[in-house]
């Protein structure tokens, strides 16, 4: 798989990337910008089985070039009126809240790898996403 680089940070919506129409990216091409993570081995068979990367981002094709793209955010947040806020507020108080039941796991066996609210910073990698 092809991985290019952030090249130019626009703004708060918008990075360039190093890969245009020359390298068949189209206007459906999505992608994601990541961090490589430790590689992975199977404990069995020591088999590696890859690295645990982690996903600063998912972006769009805003605008193509020959050999650059302009892709913004394909990441979505919801965001409430006050008087929306107000009134979930007060449902709560009716309405049981879920919690995640956690998995039973031995602690000693927690390594992390996941990094998360990493910053998106040119030079950063970018691969076609296949979401």
């Amino acid at each position: 798989m092809n991985t290019y680089r952030i090249i130019k940070i626009i703004d708060e919506y918008k990075v360039v990337i190093n890969a245009g129409t020359d390298d068949l990216i189209r206007y459906s091409t999505k992608f994601e910008v990541f961090v490589e993570g430790e590689e992975i081995f199977d404990p069995v068979t020591n088999e590696s089985l890859g690295t645990l990367d982690t996903i600063k981002a998912r972006l769009k094709v805003h605008t193509l070039f020959k050999k650059m793209t302009i892709c913004i955010s394909d990441e979505y947040t919801e965001k409430q009126s006050s008087i929306a806020q107000a009134a979930l507020s007060i449902s709560a108080f009716a309405t049981p809240i879920s919690v995640r039941k956690p998995l039973n796991i031995d602690a000693t066996e927690i390594s992390g790898g996941l990094v998360s609210g990493e910053k998106i910073k040119v030079g950063d990698l970018v691969r076609k996403s296949t979401h």
